[in-house]
């Protein structure tokens, strides 16, 4: 009986090692397991280029609207008042003899001013570059103007000092004036025999 129960007792013993010899070596291999390596997700984009379509300037509507704005242009040209047709210009300064100045004395000097009273011949335009209608009068349809200046010609017949003196309408017409007047060429005014720097008056109109 004995013999029986130790024979009994060695089986429990012997399949309790396997036992626990199994679940050593399954979770020693859980354990060493290799780690998987994290999967990264990767979007892909279509980045394929969208091609712009400019729209084409040259429309019929748009050629027929320029066609218009150049026969205005050509139409408007600026003109002159009569003092600059002529050898005669309107003067703002009082005559220096009123002044009591030796007139003499004021001609030997190269950097004298003189006045129309005081001149022998009064200067004469040669020659004035086109100018072109102001595109802001044409775009706000404001087809007439004019300009008055003040300019003092030297005695190298050119432009060196410009004034806006009054304009109407106002805010159109005068830096147009201002480019145009400074490419004036004129046969300077002389004063016995020498030719001097002189103010004069202008009028220039637009449209008329």
């Amino acid at each position: 009986m004995n013999r029986r129960h130790h024979l009994f007792a060695f089986k429990f013993l012997g399949v309790s090692l396997v036992l626990l010899c199994g679940t050593i070596l399954g979770i020693k291999t859980f354990l060493e397991k290799p780690k998987e390596a994290p999967i990264s997700k990767v979007t892909n984009f279509n980045l394929s280029r969208t091609k712009r379509i400019r729209p084409t300037e040259s429309t019929p509507k748009l050629q027929k609207k320029r066609e218009q704005m150049k026969r205005k242009m050509k139409a408007l040209k600026p003109a002159l008042s009569a003092g600059l047709k002529g050898p005669s210009f309107g003067m703002d300064l009082g005559s220096l003899s009123d002044l009591g100045i030796d007139q003499d004395l004021l001609a030997d000097n190269e950097d004298v001013i003189m006045d129309e009273d005081s001149v022998d011949a009064k200067p004469r335009i040669l020659s004035r570059a086109a100018i072109e209608f102001p595109e802001k009068a044409l775009a706000d349809n404001v087809l007439k103007g004019s300009v008055e200046i003040r300019m003092l010609n030297n005695k190298e017949g050119h432009v060196t000092n410009t004034e806006i003196l009054q304009s109407q309408p106002k805010g159109y017409f005068e830096e147009a004036t201002l480019a145009m007047v400074q490419s004036w060429k004129f046969e300077p005014a002389s004063y016995r025999g020498r030719s001097v720097a002189i103010w004069a008056k202008q009028v220039v109109r637009f449209g008329e």
